[in-house]
């Protein structure tokens, strides 16, 4: 039973490209005929993946439309129309979102749809959307299975989770370089901050509060260890020493014991292109012939 029972499961995922031609079969059945339709954004991890979901669903949904009765808003159309809004097609949009646009390009349905990763294998999920009435009029979801062309087409996204990991790596010491740098900061204070964790501030704070500490106990037990013979009401500076000591090196013991356990590396600060400022404006306005100047506005949009 359980081995039909995987059997079964594995059987209800698809590839992708069934997943789209079977999404494009169902949302196109709810369309009514004479209208224009717009496919706008596939959320996923990787601009690879949404890309070639949005266009192999356009491509799908034309095959069909001539059955059906409605035309399709082509990529180069929706490129040249969206470029306007500087919208991202790739990216998150909800139905509010896709409304608008679809008022905006004089579609009358729109498709938005995402793609995301579910245990070992990725649900898609398309959906319909009336422009005018914002109704949702199909939803088609998918169970798609894991091949070469969902890898190769999330390569992009692979990358950058392994780029993240890397800088959590990089970010974080391990507990056997904490400990050391805690162990090494007892001996010599700041030298495990220096040696192993490359703390610079650590290091220096504690080796200006902790080494005068550490020299004055050294110095109060081995006065204490020598013979002395004190008079009536001289003071005994080997007991202040070795107290004094202790104090102030229990406050680099502090620091150590913080510093040791909560320092982060430093990350490479990314390098960020700073936009120009645009050129100062020399505009006159005139009134026109009666006197009036009407309405005037002036916009400056900056991207980077």
């Amino acid at each position: 039973m359980a081995t039909l029972g995987l059997q079964a499961a594995h059987a209800q995922q698809i590839g992708l490209d069934s997943a789209i031609r079977a999404s494009a079969e169902n949302l196109s059945g709810n369309i009514r005929s004479g209208s224009s339709v717009a496919v706008l954004a596939m959320e996923s991890s990787s601009d690879r993946m949404s890309d070639y979901l949005i266009n192999e669903t356009i491509v799908a949904m034309i095959g069909m439309q001539d059955g059906r009765g409605f035309t399709m808003v082509t990529r180069t159309q929706l490129d040249h129309l969206l470029g306007e809004l500087d919208f991202n097609m790739s990216g998150y949009v909800s139905d509010e979102t896709a409304q608008r646009i679809g008022h905006f390009i004089g579609a009358q349905y729109v498709v938005i749809g995402t793609f995301e990763p579910l245990a070992d294998f990725f649900r898609f999920r398309a959906q319909l959307i009336e422009v005018e009435t914002a109704v949702i009029h199909a939803i088609h979801t998918a169970d798609v299975q894991r091949d070469p062309l969902v890898a190769a087409l999330l390569a992009e996204a692979d990358a950058d989770t392994a780029m993240a990991m890397v800088q959590l790596t990089f970010n974080h010491f391990s507990g056997f370089e904490r400990f050391g740098t805690l162990a090494l900061n007892f001996v010599v204070p700041g030298l495990g901050s220096f040696l192993i964790m490359n703390d610079t501030f650590g290091g220096v704070l504690q080796s200006i509060i902790g080494i005068p500490g550490l020299t004055l106990m050294i110095m109060g037990l081995y006065r204490m260890a020598t013979p002395v013979y004190f008079q009536p009401g001289e003071i005994d500076w080997d007991l202040i020493m070795l107290t004094g000591g202790g104090v102030i090196y229990s406050i680099s013991v502090f620091v150590n014991l913080s510093r040791s356990h909560t320092y982060m590396r430093n990350a490479p600060t990314p390098r960020v292109r700073a936009p120009s400022l645009p050129e100062q404006w020399n505009i006159a306005v005139s009134p026109a012939s009666g006197g009036d100047f009407g309405k005037v506005s002036f916009t400056h949009t900056l991207r980077f």
